[in-house]
């Protein structure tokens, strides 16, 4: 994947946003940068550390962006909105990355059941954070699950 252009001597420097345009102009780029460029671009006007930011090396920020499946997002509001309209979606996928990041490893098809299983019990106490945690915790696959640390220490 290449890197994101950086401006050079007497260039003009660039806004995030352009170089991020420049850089979906190119495949395999664009098939992901589509997808997951509008939320970023949405949620601009936050810096790292999340503290609220106006401006980006010296150029204003815009916070507008469009997501693949044509909804606009018009900074944090917009990308709380469009959670909330996908919100299964979002349910499914923050809990195949919470079960991978629990288990240690990456999930495949054989996982979906179990996956799907801690979304269930969540969705029955409002997806509460703990009710995920719970479910992961009480469910085979993770009181299963070995610590490589322990087995290098026979």
């Amino acid at each position: 994947m290449p890197p994101l252009k950086e401006a050079g001597n007497n260039e003009k420097v660039l806004s995030v946003r352009e170089r991020m345009e420049q850089h979906r102009k190119v495949e395999p780029c664009r098939s992901c940068h589509q997808i997951m460029d509008p939320i970023g671009l949405a949620l601009e006007n936050f810096d790292a550390i999340g503290r609220a930011r106006t401006m980006d090396n010296g150029l204003p920020i815009d916070p507008v962006a469009t997501m693949y499946d044509g909804t606009k997002l018009d900074g944090i509001v917009g990308v709380r909105k469009a959670i909330m309209d996908h919100s299964e979606s979002f349910i499914n996928n923050f809990t195949e990355r919470l079960t991978a990041y629990s288990l240690g490893r990456v999930l495949d098809y054989r996982d979906m059941p179990t996956v799907r299983s801690i979304a269930h019990d969540a969705a029955k106490n409002n997806n509460r954070f703990s009710s995920f945690v719970m479910a992961i915790v009480k469910n085979p696959a993770f009181q299963m699950t070995k610590n490589p640390e322990s087995q290098n220490d026979k």
